[in-house]
């Protein structure tokens, strides 16, 4: 699953990093990020695999979101920035969420129903 996943994220950073400069509208990328391009490509995977089995693919994920963010912004972000880009908008931040924070809670979600 991890070889799968990994060719999941290839496809996701092309897109991210290749693709979405074209479009040359900030606004338009950062919306896209945050509600197709990013976690939501993920989530099936997430939900699919014990989280412990795919912790490094998890990790790189969330640093091609984060590099697909810097480049919409147009400089480097703290850490605290980008913390505060994984709070929910009502909250004060993007919206953005991380695969290796949420990838525990879809799995156990899974098995719930």
């Amino acid at each position: 699953m991890t070889q799968k996943l990994n060719e999941r994220i290839d496809k996701i950073e092309d897109t991210l990093l290749n693709k979405f400069p074209l479009l040359d509208d900030p606004q338009l990328q950062l919306s896209l990020l945050r509600s197709t391009h990013a976690l939501p490509k993920l989530v099936y995977s997430i939900r699919t695999c014990d989280s412990d089995s795919i912790t490094s693919p998890l990790q790189r994920f969330d640093k091609i979101q984060n590099s697909a963010l810097e480049n919409i912004v147009g400089a480097a972000m703290t850490p605290n920035a980008l913390t505060q880009s994984t709070l929910p908008v009502s909250r004060g931040g993007l919206g953005l969420r991380s695969a290796s924070l949420h990838s525990r809670a879809a799995f156990l979600s899974s098995l719930i129903q």
